[in-house]
C-alpha cells in the first residue's frame, strides 16, 4: 500500500460509475472529523486507473490530504462489477450504467425504456421487461438481464401516459403491475378502458396493493358492460 498527493496519476475509467458530489461531500464531512483514509485505500490497476474508490479520491482531493492506494495488475475494469457487488457499494442504476456501457445483450433495451420513461420505478421497470414478471436482482448484478417483454412494456407505458392525467399515483409500482395484469387479458382494449375511464374518472383512488388495483381496474372497466366483461 502506497500514499500520494499527485492525484493525477489517477485515472478514470468510463465503465464506473458516475462520481455522485452528494456522496463525494459525504465523505469530506467524515473525512474531516477522522481522515481513515489509510484503512480503506483505493485500488488500481498498473495503468493507474480507479478501479474501485473513485469517491474517495476525489474526497482527498478536495482535502488536499494524501491518497492511499493499492496497485494491483490482475484487476481490470472487467472487475468493477463484481468487487462493488461484494462490498455493496453499487446501487441498481450503477450496474444498469456500468453494463449498458459494457454492451452486455439486453441492458440497451433496459437503458432505452429507463429513458423513455422515466417516471416509472427502476424496480418495475424490470419487472414490466421480464418475460416471466419477475425481477432478478442477483441476474443484474451479473451482467443478465430479461427484456422480452419489451414490447407489451411499452404499451404499458404509454397507456400510464393516459392515466396521468386522471390520476395522482399512476406511476405507483403496485398500479402499474396491476394494469400490466389487466392489459394481459385476450379481450382488453384499451379503447374501452378509456372510455370507462373518462366516464367515472373518480372511481380512480389509491390503493394498497396490487390486488385491490387490479379489482378496481375491473369494476372500472367492466361497468354496465352487458358483454365482453373481463376477470381473472
Amino acid at each position: 500500500m502506497e500514499q500520494t498527493i499527485n492525484y493525477e496519476q489517477f485515472k478514470s475509467i468510463t465503465a464506473n460509475r458516475e462520481v455522485h458530489t452528494g456522496h463525494v461531500n459525504k465523505l469530506v464531512k467524515a473525512i474531516g472529523k477522522k481522515n481513515l483514509l489509510h484503512l480503506n485505500p483505493i485500488l488500481c490497476n498498473e495503468k493507474m486507473e480507479v478501479i474501485d474508490g473513485q469517491h474517495r479520491l476525489e474526497a482527498a482531493k478536495i482535502l488536499k490530504l494524501p491518497i492511499w492506494y493499492n496497485m494491483d495488475s490482475n484487476v481490470s475494469e472487467d472487475d468493477i462489477a463484481s468487487i462493488n457487488s461484494n462490498s455493496k457499494n453499487w446501487s441498481q442504476l450503477d450496474y444498469i450504467n456500468y453494463y449498458t456501457i459494457k454492451k452486455k445483450p439486453g441492458f440497451d433495451k433496459l437503458s432505452s425504456f429507463m429513458s423513455e420513461y422515466p417516471l416509472i420505478k427502476t424496480s418495475t421497470i424490470l419487472t414490466l421487461l421480464s418475460a416471466d414478471g419477475f425481477r432478478d436482482s442477483k441476474a443484474l448484478y451479473n451482467g443478465q438481464v430479461n427484456v422480452m417483454n419489451y414490447h407489451i412494456a411499452v404499451k404499458v407505458a404509454e397507456t400510464l401516459k393516459f392515466f396521468r392525467n386522471h390520476f395522482d399515483f399512476a406511476y405507483d409500482s403496485k398500479f402499474v403491475l396491476a394494469l400490466d395484469k389487466l392489459m394481459s387479458h385476450p379481450d382488453y382494449s384499451f379503447d374501452k378502458l378509456k372510455s370507462q375511464v373518462e366516464m367515472q374518472p373518480r372511481s380512480l383512488v389509491r390503493c394498497i396493493d396490487k390486488k385491490q388495483y387490479l379489482e378496481m381496474l375491473l369494476e372500472i372497466y367492466n361497468y354496465r358492460a352487458s358483454s365482453k366483461r373481463i376477470s381473472f
